[in-house]
């Protein structure tokens, strides 16, 4: 697993809220809804998976929203 996957697992509600401003809950509504387009096509080392791809979306996008 992914070094932010696992540092996501490990966060607290509230520590994922503050970081990403959505609770895991919605974190996790949004990968059912979008995961299998964000999915990589094919396998490889170096693929960035649909929850990372998310959380990175996520971080840049929170700092916008909480002006």
């Amino acid at each position: 697993m992914n070094e932010r996957l696992d540092t996501f697992e490990n966060l607290t509600n509230i520590e994922v809220v503050r970081r990403y401003r959505l609770d895991k809950d919605g974190i996790d509504r949004l990968n059912q809804e979008y995961g299998e387009r964000l999915s990589p096509k094919t396998l490889g080392p170096k693929n960035v998976y649909s929850l990372e791809k998310i959380l990175i979306t996520l971080c840049y996008f929170a700092p916008v929203i909480s002006r």
